[in-house]
């Protein structure tokens, strides 16, 4: 879900406020701000990908891409 809509989604969200939420993006920064507004929703379980996706792909660690239900390896 991208950041922006975070506020408009809250109530949608209510079911996973107790659950591990991680926040993503390209960079690093934009998932940042997302964990901070989920934050001010009452999540209690935040964390964000430091680093981003771009960080994640450079250490060579799995990436999964699901499209349509069905999931194949990136």
């Amino acid at each position: 879900m991208p950041a922006a809509e975070l506020a408009s989604q809250a109530d949608s969200l209510k079911k996973w406020r107790d659950k591990n939420v991680i926040t993503y993006c390209d960079s690093g920064s934009n998932g940042a701000g997302a964990a901070r507004a989920l934050i001010k929703l009452g999540f209690t379980k935040v964390f964000n990908l430091q680093g981003g996706l771009n960080a994640w792909v450079k250490e060579n660690l799995p990436l999964t891409k699901t499209a349509g239900g069905k999931s194949s390896s990136k």
